[in-house]
């Protein structure tokens, strides 16, 4: 696959799944915000597989292995995006009140990735707030937020069956 070489734009009623790996252990069965690394969100490089065009060999092949020997996946979390995209996130101490958008899923493909590849970022909204702080509590928040949507880890083979 080529850079653009996607399935065009990711629709609001698509569900799209999220490996887990070692490093970010689920706790309790759950994803927790760790999963949701600032850098990588900043950069709209937080990889997810849509679920509509992602079989079980191309996540085995394109995601799974990969990952096997620097930080294997442990689990799989699905969220539906219309549920991403409706995080809000509330600006502390803004004036006037302010609520912001907390992230946004795009279809990413890059040379190497599958063509059910797409991304989660930070909506552009987040990078208004100028104090690094505020922001640090922003993206915090959407961590959190992220987590909580997407909850429940399963087996990878409960969402992509041999």
């Amino acid at each position: 696959m080529g850079s653009g070489v996607g399935q065009g734009p990711v629709a609001h009623g698509e569900i799209v799944a999220l490996g887990i790996c070692l490093s970010t252990p689920p706790e309790g069965g759950k994803v927790t915000a760790k999963a949701f690394k600032t850098s990588l969100l900043q950069d709209g490089d937080l990889s997810l597989s849509r679920i509509a065009y992602t079989d079980t060999p191309t996540f085995q092949t394109k995601v799974v292995a990969p990952k096997a020997a620097s930080d294997p996946i442990q689990g799989v979390a699905i969220c539906s995006v219309s549920t991403l995209r409706d995080i809000y996130i509330n600006v502390p101490k803004a004036q006037p009140p302010s609520r912001i958008r907390g992230a946004c899923v795009l279809d990413k493909v890059e040379t190497g990735d599958h063509e059910g590849h797409a991304t989660l970022e930070y909506c552009e909204e987040q990078n208004n707030i100028k104090n690094p702080n505020t922001k640090g509590m922003v993206r915090a928040a959407i961590a959190i937020a992220l987590a909580s949507a997407f909850g429940d880890v399963h087996p990878v083979d409960a969402i992509f069956p041999p």
